[in-house]
């Protein structure tokens, strides 16, 4: 079979990055929060590959991984984050899928894609947990139209894609950490028309 690759590598100076955060005054107070962004200096380096194998006229595997190296090099306004990764970048990311396609109009794919931990917010230490999800879509193709079922988080995996850390709650007002989830298991039918 044919096998087809890319690769690409990067590196980032960022003089006067915008950096955001959050701050309460008055601890307890909800409504005591300030919102600042400040110029600080960071630097992003990574890799991407990925590459496709059509293993068999009806069978295609794909691939991609990103690493990804980011550090907070200076920032006047919270010198004790120097040093730390950005927020919102993962050390590495990952997928594999499956493809079939029958030759006949009938097709499949499964694929599965894979996030690493990362810091929700320079304002806080919080960080998400690394997650895995796995997708389904069968169906099948005619000239112009296209008609599949579909599932996506297949195993209904529960992973926090924001977080926020910050007292709410009375009568302590505690720091807690409040997340955003990413979407749960979700089944649909699709049909197309392409003209």
């Amino acid at each position: 079979g044919r096998l087809w690759l890319n690769l690409n590598a990067f590196y980032t100076d960022r003089d006067d990055a915008q950096l955001s955060q959050s701050h309460q005054q008055i601890p307890g107070d909800p409504n005591s929060f300030v919102f600042l962004t400040g110029n600080g200096q960071a630097h992003v380096y990574g890799l991407e590959a990925s590459g496709a194998w059509q293993l068999h006229p009806s069978w295609r595997i794909e691939a991609s991984l990103g690493l990804l190296e980011s550090n907070i090099d200076r920032w006047a306004a919270r010198p004790e984050v120097e040093g730390r990764r950005l927020a919102h970048a993962p050390p590495y990311t990952a997928s594999l899928a499956l493809n079939y396609s029958s030759g006949s109009g009938w097709f499949a794919r499964a694929d599965l894609s894979l996030v690493g931990p990362y810091y929700f917010d320079i304002s806080h230490d919080q960080r998400s947990s690394a997650y895995q999800l796995v997708g389904l879509r069968m169906g099948h193709e005619w000239t112009h139209w296209s008609a599949s079922v579909w599932a996506r988080n297949v195993f209904d995996e529960n992973h926090a894609t924001r977080g926020f850390y910050f007292g709410n709650e009375p009568p302590a007002f505690a720091n807690k950490l409040y997340t955003k989830f990413g979407d749960p298991r979700q089944l649909g039918v699709a049909v197309d028309y392409r003209w």
